[in-house]
């Protein structure tokens, strides 16, 4: 049996007590900054790559913090690891994020760290439980052995 396993990046991005989340026009669930490794780039290229394609926003890898991984299951064949990076304070950083992917993304919008919205994509809400709790790795969706 084939298994899939992609492989992506989520970028954490906060200032003060607040995380900055897209809305996604497919799904309609609110998510950090997030996406696929392309080509042979590796985690770190793909997550400031990321943060600049969905929200404009410009860093380098010395200031992102690698937070975890999330192996979560989709199915009996397909599976994905995300690397989780986290950056802090980022108007001070780079300016105010705007919307850089209108096509994907409905809005942005900056929400409480401790009060995600309902609709948040399940890996975001893994990551910021990452982050919150200091532990490295979120396993999900897989059955009990």
């Amino acid at each position: 049996m084939a298994h899939l396993h992609a492989l992506g990046v989520l970028i954490i991005l906060t200032r003060d007590e607040e995380v900055l989340l897209t809305l996604h026009k497919g799904t309609g669930q609110w998510s950090v900054p997030s996406g696929p490794l392309v080509g042979d780039e590796n985690v770190l290229d793909a997550a400031v790559r990321e943060a600049r394609e969905k929200v404009d926003v410009q860093l380098t890898a010395e200031e992102l913090e690698f937070v975890g991984v999330i192996h979560r299951r989709h199915g009996p064949e397909r599976a994905n690891m995300a690397f989780v990076f986290h950056a802090l304070n980022v108007p001070e950083l780079q300016g105010e994020p705007v919307n850089a992917d209108p096509e994907r993304c409905a809005e942005i919008r900056w929400f409480p760290m401790e009060e995600p919205p309902e609709k948040a994509s399940p890996n975001t809400v893994r990551g910021l439980e990452l982050l919150d709790s200091g532990e490295s790795l979120s396993v999900a969706d897989w059955e009990e052995r």
